[in-house]
């Protein structure tokens, strides 16, 4: 990524005010925007963008003439290569745009903007091949060369929970989803193991233990953060969770 790129992610996005976080995201994107950018023609760039805002449209989240005007300016830009900078900082004031509707405060936007976080969500786990369970627990199955299948969970709190909520989070937000991926395992017999791996689990390594996990060793994760893994044969799994009690 040329630096005048990096620097082009810095600047104001709009009118809005990117925070660092926001930012940072708009720099590790980037590289994808400028392959975008070369590999795409116009048409593939405008739908790409309108399927992107398309949730937020449908919300009254953003003003929908407002999108299309800026993606229509975004996306003329690629007629010609020399353009890439004008493209770059469309698609930054975009995000901005992106960033700024989705920013939570407004108690008015509080539930279109839960809506539009699960559509977000769902779209972005088919991207990569994973299936909701409910608004925590996310899965993936992954097979081994024998044929047998492993579990793969993943934890998408609508609210990461402080340390001192932590040990009802996971008794009490955890266990419907269980009980949905037992009857998962229930119906094919290929499954083995439940799994996971997440600064979350390092967290509640105590609570997941009681609850029939055997924990894996600690590792130092993303951002410094603390990681661990965890594993549940299925047959134990289903018993604990997919029996009526």
């Amino acid at each position: 990524m040329s630096p005048e790129f990096a620097e082009s992610a810095e600047i104001n996005a709009g009118q809005v005010v990117l925070s660092e976080t926001e930012q940072k995201r708009l720099k590790e994107a980037m590289p994808k925007i400028e392959e975008i950018f070369d590999t795409t023609n116009y048409d593939q760039i405008r739908e790409l963008m309108l399927s992107r805002f398309k949730p937020l449209v449908d919300v009254g989240l953003v003003e929908e003439q407002l999108v299309l005007h800026e993606i229509e300016a975004c996306a003329q830009s690629k007629n010609k290569p020399e353009n890439k900078p004008e493209f770059i900082e469309g698609v930054t004031k975009l995000a901005g745009i992106y960033f700024g509707a989705l920013r939570e405060g407004d108690p008015a936007k509080a539930e279109a903007i839960k809506k539009v976080k699960e559509v977000i969500r769902v779209d972005t786990l088919k991207e990569l091949e994973r299936t909701v369970v409910d608004e925590i627990i996310d899965y993936e199955i992954i097979k081994r060369p024998n044929g047998e299948k492993i579990i793969k969970l993943h934890v998408f709190p609508a609210e990461k929970p402080g340390y001192s909520k932590l040990k009802h989070f996971l008794r009490d937000g955890f266990r419907v989803g269980f009980e949905k991926i037992a009857q998962i395992i229930k119906n094919d017999p290929t499954i083995v193991s439940v799994e996971a791996y997440s600064d979350i689990v390092f967290r509640g390594s105590e609570t997941f233990e009681k609850m029939g996990f055997t924990l894996g060793e600690e590792v130092t994760i993303k951002d410094g953060k603390r990681g661990q893994g965890m594993s549940m044969p299925a047959e134990l799994f289903v018993k604990k969770y997919g029996e009526k009690k």
